[in-house]
């Protein structure tokens, strides 16, 4: 409805499929709870600045899934 509200996912959930499907639902960016205050900020400013913004340990987590070809659409049982 808003399409230019930029959302940044502040969760408990440190999976990368959560991080995926925000994404994939328009968030700019995804980070955990339990970051340090000066990475949730950095988060902030990143979206603002239109740039897209995830954690590192999520980033990590997606790069994996994606060098062993897996993605949150072929392996959400949601999709199936």
């Amino acid at each position: 409805m808003f399409p230019a509200v930029t959302v940044l996912v502040l969760s408990m959930h440190d999976e990368s499929l959560y991080a995926e499907r925000a994404l994939r639902a328009g968030a700019r960016g995804y980070i955990m709870k339990r970051e340090a205050a000066k990475k949730v900020i950095q988060g902030i400013r990143s979206v603002l600045a239109g740039q897209l913004y995830v954690s590192d340990k999520i980033a990590a987590l997606m790069a994996e899934k994606f060098i062993e070809g897996r993605t949150a659409a072929s392996t959400s049982p949601l999709n199936n």
